[in-house]
């Protein structure tokens, strides 16, 4: 009885809870529905403002196609949701359908079990069987005990051995009877048995919906939380993008007033250079043309003073032949010591010119030399000076392509 107390019960909770199911299924079918509309609607307005944004701004466009691209992914994965969610659906709906035939069969098949009236009623009557024996092997038991002591007449035992026949009789159909209620209740255990796994595989099958419903829920809250986190990340988008913009300008500005300053102060230092190259360029040639001039004068001097000493030498030449003569008198002899003392003076004069030619040729080459280095040196820092230019424009020029893919790339 309380079994099949249990089985009513059972049966009734879970055509409730099916029941619940297909309501539950009704608002999980609706979400959905409402879902896959926002995703429609949030497909078209992408779609729209990547067309809005394709025709105002071609500067941008390898920018928006990265934008369009990861809408796309996140379009793609919104969608994938979507048919995962469907496809539980589809499956939660199966498995719906699956329980409400199982539950049919089992209602169609609940006539075959036996009712708990007639399982009372075959146990009332097991009972009066039973007693109703116990009271014959009772009798049966006494009648027997009685023989030995009692004579009974060949009529009496012809009656006993009749009523020995039929007690006998009643006792095997009793004890068929006892056979087939035991296996009755045999049936009985095993349909109870039967029906207990039936009712945990319909449990566990319920938990399972159970858990497939709270799973298509997060599913389903997931993917509005995907299409709410598309939007704001489209707002943001588009505000960084406004940012970006006006950042852009601000930089464009700040890098062309740079790029001015750059130039203008490159352009007044080459000019420096140039001048102050110039001006020591003037000095030098003024100091080479300075010393040039001292070396003619000095060279000057020098053949003057070669003349007089080879003049004074053959003059001393001439008056050593004189010396020769026995008629030479004292005044010759004061005379050619006056020409040896003016041929001394005259090759200490020579000495000295040529002393002060060779220090005025030593000077005139440190000239030249310090000339020369100073050349090299403002061609080295007209090299440094055009290397930075040249770098500097580099520079410029890298600076305005990492401008313009910055732009591009908002």
């Amino acid at each position: 009885m309380i079994l099949i107390d249990n089985y009513e019960y059972l049966i009734k909770d879970l055509t409730l809870e099916i029941q619940t199911f297909q309501i539950e299924y009704s608002d999980l079918n609706s979400k959905i529905k409402n879902v896959v509309a926002e995703n429609d609607k949030l497909t078209k307005d992408i779609t729209y403002l990547i067309n809005k944004q394709q025709v105002s701004d071609n500067d941008t466009l390898l920018s928006d196609s990265h934008k369009i691209e990861n809408l796309k992914k996140q379009l793609s994965l919104i969608v994938s949701e979507k048919d995962y969610t469907m496809q539980l659906w589809q499956n939660a709906v199966a498995t719906i359908d699956h329980l409400e035939d199982e539950l049919r069969i089992f209602q169609e098949n609940k006539n075959d079990y036996v009712s708990k009236a007639e399982v009372l009623k075959l146990k009332n009557e097991c009972k009066s069987k039973i007693k109703d024996l116990e009271d014959e092997l009772v009798t049966t038991k006494t009648a027997f005990a009685m023989k030995d002591t009692v004579d009974f007449s060949e009529t009496r035992k012809a009656d006993f051995l009749m009523n020995q026949d039929s007690s006998t009789k009643i006792i095997q159909n009793l004890e068929e009877e006892i056979l087939a209620l035991q296996h009755r209740l045999k049936q009985s255990d095993k349909i109870k048995n039967e029906l207990t796994r039936t009712i945990n595989k319909q449990n566990k099958k319920i938990q399972n919906l159970e858990d497939k419903n709270k799973e298509y829920v997060v599913k389903v809250n997931e993917a509005v939380q995907i299409v709410e986190a598309a939007c704001m990340e489209k707002d943001f988008a588009l505000m960084r993008e406004r940012e970006a913009k006006d950042e852009m300008a601000k930089v464009s500005k700040s890098l062309l007033d740079v790029i001015e300053q750059a130039e203008t102060k490159l352009k007044s230092e080459v000019a420096q250079v140039k001048s102050d190259f110039n001006s020591n360029l003037k000095n030098v040639l003024e100091d080479l043309k300075k010393a040039h001039s001292d070396s003619l004068l000095k060279q000057k001097e020098i053949n003057t003073y070669a003349k007089q000493c080879a003049l004074l030498e053959n003059e001393i030449e001439r008056l050593q032949n004189k010396m020769s003569q026995a008629d030479m008198d004292c005044d010759k002899t004061s005379k050619l010591l006056v020409l040896e003392k003016n041929l001394e003076k005259t090759f200490q004069k020579l000495l000295t010119s040529e002393k002060e030619n060779i220090i005025l040729n030593a000077e005139i080459s440190r000239l030249k030399s310090d000339m020369e280095d100073m050349v090299r040196h403002f061609e080295k820092d007209i090299k440094k000076k055009e290397i930075e230019k040249t770098s500097l424009h580099n520079k410029i020029a890298l600076m305005k392509d990492e401008m313009k893919e910055g732009i591009k790339s908002i």
